[in-house]
């Protein structure tokens, strides 16, 4: 009996830690230890940090391939190409308390949501004639057309998508084109950045003739105030003379032309009259990134890119993370970026394949975990503190149940 008991004792352990081993806090101490300087922590209290990711991996290539591609498979998917998710901290305990399908934005009166819908129609059978005549240069019909939408109220989040598919399921995004030569057109709008004070969108809009000569495409960029519905340039924030004197420098290195040039003088050139610009995330410094086209050889055109420093506070709230991103890309190259909580308690440390979530005091992980996401950026990062976490955590899960399960279909039910 006495054996028996020390079995099951042993065994009780045995299986014990087993399942101690699959919890996500491991109370270790960091490896990113020794570039966590020291921190001032003010009063501690929950804490969630909201991040919102661009999931569409078919568009993290260069160039415009895949618009002469006939092969229909290239264009896979587009549902779920956002995901938001959110990450609690109360006390040591650390879990994931929301999880979206679009991005989820928190602002002075509530939250925004934007996703995607698209529509696809598959080609009409190839005539008799055509068949006969291998003729292969007939393009399908693809309307990978793209919208971003906005509510402030999670019960209209299928609705929107519902109108949003139907408007895409018309011919060409709504528009009749007779001219069955330039009926294939491709519409997107894809969000650069967003924030309570600024929705970040870049336009793009390309329409397939058949064959490299007679391609042509365009790309926009637009900012728009989320309060006041304004439209921001590069110029409100960047003098004038400035943006000219980045761009004809990298013009003249590079020997690009501008957009439709036609023999202009690039000294004369004003880049600033259609410039703008976009948000990238450097080790938690959100630098504005200046924008326009270049004109190429067949049509092709190439898209300029020139930083113009640390985009200011009303812009990106969150971007001072008082860490050193370089030390922390030393210790594990697949860090991408890192935040650090509002009242400095706590260090987030994102990686392309986990989420480590680290005390600053003591320096001991209370959360690692893979996020098992592929994507091409964070296109949105929040904080909620105190009573918020709660608050935020409530309203998000109330938004994931309107998500309808078509946004993100099943393997089973995509297209083969």
């Amino acid at each position: 009996m006495k054996l028996t008991r020390t079995f099951l004792f042993t065994l009780l352990f045995v299986l014990s830690a087993g399942s101690w081993s699959q919890q996500p806090s491991g109370g270790q101490l960091s490896k990113f230890a020794p570039a966590i300087p020291p921190l001032t922590v003010t009063k501690s209290q929950p804490v969630a940090l909201l991040l919102a990711f661009d999931t569409d991996q078919s568009l993290n290539r260069e160039g415009y391939a895949k618009f002469y591609d006939h092969d229909v498979k290239e264009f896979g998917e587009v549902s779920c190409q956002y995901r938001t998710l959110m990450w609690t901290r109360s006390g040591d305990s650390v879990s994931i308390s929301a999880d979206l399908p679009l991005v989820a934005c928190p602002t002075k009166t509530g939250f925004t949501y934007a996703g995607v819908a698209g529509h696809f129609q598959p080609p009409a059978p190839a005539s008799k004639k055509a068949a006969a005549d291998g003729d292969d240069e007939n393009l399908p019909h693809f309307f990978d057309c793209l919208g971003v939408w906005r509510t402030n109220d999670p019960a209209r989040i299928s609705a929107e998508i519902s109108h949003l598919q139907q408007r895409l399921a018309a011919p060409a995004c709504g528009e009749k084109i007779d001219d069955p030569d330039t009926g294939n057109l491709t519409q997107h709008e894809r969000i650069s950045f967003i924030t309570p004070n600024l929705l970040s969108l870049r336009g793009y809009t390309s329409e397939i003739t058949g064959g490299a000569a007679l391609f042509t495409a365009t790309d926009e960029q637009r900012e728009y105030g989320l309060d006041d519905g304004k439209t921001i340039k590069l110029t409100d924030l960047v003098p004038a003379a400035t943006v000219n004197s980045v761009f004809r420098r990298e013009f003249t290195k590079q020997g690009w032309v501008p957009k439709w040039s036609g023999g202009v003088d690039i000294e004369k050139y004003n880049f600033a009259k259609d410039a703008a610009f976009t948000l990238k995330n450097y080790g938690g410094a959100t630098h504005l990134m200046g924008l326009h086209i270049a004109a190429g050889n067949a049509e092709r055109e190439f898209l300029a890119e020139a930083d113009f420093g640390v985009a200011p506070r009303s812009v990106a709230l969150y971007a001072d993370s008082g860490l050193d991103f370089k030390k922390f890309k030393q210790i594990d190259p697949k860090t991408i970026t890192m935040f650090t909580s509002p009242d400095r308690a706590t260090i987030f440390v994102l990686t392309n394949n986990s989420m480590i979530v680290i005390d600053s005091q003591s320096k001991k992980e209370l959360f690692n975990l893979p996020h098992k996401l592929k994507f091409n950026k964070v296109v949105m990062a929040e904080w909620a503190l105190g009573a918020n976490t709660a608050r935020w955590e409530s309203e998000l899960k109330s938004a994931a149940a309107q998500a309808p399960a078509s946004l993100c279909p099943s393997p089973s039910t995509q297209r083969k």
